[in-house]
């Protein structure tokens, strides 16, 4: 997607960005406020804070591992496999460690 309201820049679907959050169904909101929404729509409670920071870490090491896009993929398949934050950033970490030199 191109920049629009959920990336902060230019006129969205819904509308120009406001400072401090984004225009969306739900009206103007920010990361800590969208996230709780879509936590509650999707059934389950919102993420605590280590919650938060381990998935952020566990993107940034995924991206810096490889490829930028590879960071909500890796955040995906952690969910998916019903690991905890926490233990897929140890293993990200794990695999993101140099080898060997050949």
């Amino acid at each position: 997607m191109g920049s629009g309201a959920r990336d902060g820049g230019g006129a969205g679907p819904s509308g120009p960005s406001l400072s401090g959050g984004a225009r969306c169904s739900i009206g103007v909101v920010d990361a800590t406020t969208w996230i709780e929404e879509f936590s509650a729509a999707l059934g389950v409670d919102a993420p605590s804070e280590q919650e938060r920071a381990d998935v952020l870490s566990l993107a940034s090491v995924a991206a810096n591992a490889s490829e930028r896009m590879a960071a909500p993929i890796c955040c995906w398949v952690a969910a998916r496999a019903g690991r905890p934050a926490g233990e897929a950033l140890a293993v990200a970490r794990r695999l993101a460690m140099p080898g060997p030199a050949d």
